[in-house]
């Protein structure tokens, strides 16, 4: 009985990690498709390498930004995490609801 639970439990770790993978793979691919996208404009004309830099950029924080407070779930400290995401982007992305403005609230 003993060995059939550490088989069962083996199998379905082994499922998690492989659709696990699988997402991560299909982010990556996404971003490359979408930095292909965006080069591929570029060379057709209709919009500038500066803009093209922009965007590309800008997608780079946003996946940073996603790693950040994805590890930041695990973490119990979140005014640290808030603290770091303060200093790398430059906003307070996360601030507690609590703390904004009463007009911004309404």
């Amino acid at each position: 009985m003993g060995e059939i639970v550490i088989v069962v439990l083996g199998s379905f770790a082994a499922v998690v990690a492989i659709c696990w993978a699988g997402v991560e793979i299909a982010n990556v691919v996404s971003r490359s498709r979408t930095r292909r996208d965006v080069l591929a404009y570029v060379a057709e004309g209709t919009i500038s390498p500066e803009d093209a830099a922009k965007l590309i950029e800008l997608a780079e924080r946003a996946d940073l930004r996603r790693k950040v407070l994805r590890t930041a779930d695990w973490d119990s400290d979140w005014d640290r995490w808030r603290q770091t995401v303060k200093e790398v982007f430059g906003d307070d992305f996360g601030k507690p609801e609590s703390a904004k403005p009463a007009e911004a609230r309404a």
